[in-house]
């Protein structure tokens, strides 16, 4: 019966999940064996994926984990998606709000930006979350 949990463990797929812990240790601490280290919040927190062992190690080692919601249930939306967001927000407030493109991407996307506001001189300016892909 133990050897046929080992057997359907190892066949499970990792598991994406945010872990931290209690004492403010980083990704050095993460076990080596079944945790691959994904990436960080400014918080403490980390994104890793976790095989079945991986996550009984992470317990061991004292991290706290929770499950991280796949891109699918909107954390990372499509580009495309982003793009209508701000076209509609400029379409819905044409008095106040203007979508420009600043650039274009390596593949030739527009890059967009929201311009909120009258006047000719920028106050401030968000950008997020860019990565070179």
């Amino acid at each position: 019966m133990w050897l046929l949990f080992l057997i359907s463990c190892a066949a499970e797929p990792p598991q994406q999940l945010w872990a931290w812990h209690p004492s403010g240790v980083g990704a050095k601490a993460l076990p080596q064996e079944g945790v691959s280290f994904l990436e960080t919040t400014a918080g403490e927190e980390l994104l890793v994926a976790a095989s079945p062992a991986g996550q009984v190690a992470l317990r061991r080692a004292g991290f706290l984990t929770r499950p991280a919601p796949p891109a699918s249930e909107g954390w990372f939306p499509e580009p495309s998606a982003i793009d209508e967001q701000v076209l509609a927000l400029a379409q819905a407030h044409p008095d106040q709000a203007e979508a420009i493109v600043l650039g274009r991407s390596e593949e030739g996307r527009p890059i967009w930006a929201l311009r909120i506001g009258t006047g000719t001189r920028a106050r401030w300016r968000v950008l997020g979350a860019h990565h070179g892909d």
